[in-house]
């Protein structure tokens, strides 16, 4: 999209994109969370958006695994299928740091390719919220950085917090 492009330099940083969710490219374009996560992750600085990303200098591989049920609402749902792809191409993408704002039950499939990625270096985040089971996916998949909402009723141990709401990013 023209203002995620904008946002992380003419050129953009978006090297790959990969949609494992249906072949609608449209509606891969129009993607609030991953465009939202993007930004927080690597906008650019002085890019007239008023936003400047965590990591503004890194390449961004875009890899849809999980599809919002009504576009004008964050949520989305994800299966183990879709999941996987994207983990295993991340994998042969040679992707660094993997980011997973998602929550669900334990996987074996997925905790085993997390665990192919840690032995290849890559370093897995991934969302933990308090509601969620102790041993769910992402946040309790070994190997994986699991995070919480700054604001969360429930501080755990091991558990980072971040903000997660009210966050400024593209749209």
């Amino acid at each position: 999209d023209q203002k995620l492009a904008r946002s992380m330099g003419k050129r953009g940083r978006v090297v790959v994109r990969r949609n494992f969710v249906d072949r609608d490219a449209r509606r891969f374009e129009r993607d609030r969370h991953g465009t939202a996560v993007a930004g927080v992750i690597s906008a650019s600085a002085n890019n007239s958006l008023g936003i400047v990303g965590v990591a503004p200098g890194v390449e961004v591989i875009a890899l849809k695994a999980c599809w919002q049920i009504d576009e004008q609402k964050d949520a989305a749902h994800c299966n183990s299928l879709t999941l996987a792809q994207a983990l295993a191409a991340a994998i042969s993408e040679n992707a660094q740091v993997v980011n997973l704002s998602l929550a669900g039950p334990r996987d074996p499939l997925l905790n085993a390719l997390v665990a192919a990625g840690v032995a290849r270096g890559v370093l897995y985040v991934g969302a933990s919220p308090a509601d969620a089971p102790a041993d769910g996916f992402p946040g309790g998949a070994p190997g994986v950085i699991p995070v919480d909402m700054a604001d969360s009723a429930a501080a755990r141990n091991g558990v980072l917090r971040a903000p997660g709401r009210e966050v400024v990013t593209l749209m």
